[in-house]
C-alpha cells in the first residue's frame, strides 16, 4: 500500500490503442496530461482535445468567487519544465514555500504536480 500523499488528482483513461491520464491539482485550478503515470513518474504530453475542452468551458476552480485567477487552465509541457519566477514563489501559500525549501523543486511541474505534500 503507497502512504505517499499528493497535492493531484489523476484519471486514467484507455482505449485499445492509448492511455491518456489527466491531472488535476488539488490546490490550484491547473490541469495538464501524460502519456504515462506510475507513482511519482509522469510523462506529460500535450493533448490538443483536453486543452480546448479545458480552454474554453470556463470551468471555476471556486464557483464562490468570481475572480479569473479561479479559471481552469490547461498547462503545456513547455510551461511545466519551466523555471519558477521569484515572483511565482511568493505567491504560494506560506506552507507551500516552507515545502520548496526542503525539497527544492526547480520546475513548475515539481511544484504543481507533486508527492511531497
Amino acid at each position: 500500500m503507497n502512504t505517499y500523499s499528493t497535492n493531484y488528482y489523476v484519471g486514467r483513461f484507455t482505449s485499445e490503442d492509448n492511455k491518456l491520464f489527466i491531472f488535476m491539482n488539488k490546490y490550484y485550478p491547473y490541469v495538464t496530461t501524460a502519456d504515462s503515470y506510475e507513482f511519482g513518474n509522469i510523462s506529460f504530453v500535450e493533448n490538443s482535445d483536453i486543452k480546448s475542452c479545458i480552454d474554453s468551458l470556463e470551468y471555476r476552480f471556486v464557483d464562490s468567487i468570481d475572480a479569473e485567477y479561479n479559471i481552469y487552465k490547461y498547462l503545456e509541457v513547455e510551461q511545466l519544465n519551466s523555471l519558477m519566477t521569484y515572483e511565482q514563489i511568493s505567491n504560494l501559500h506560506e506552507d507551500e514555500q516552507n515545502q520548496m525549501k526542503y525539497w527544492k523543486p526547480q520546475t513548475i511541474k515539481e511544484i504543481i504536480f507533486n508527492n511531497w505534500d
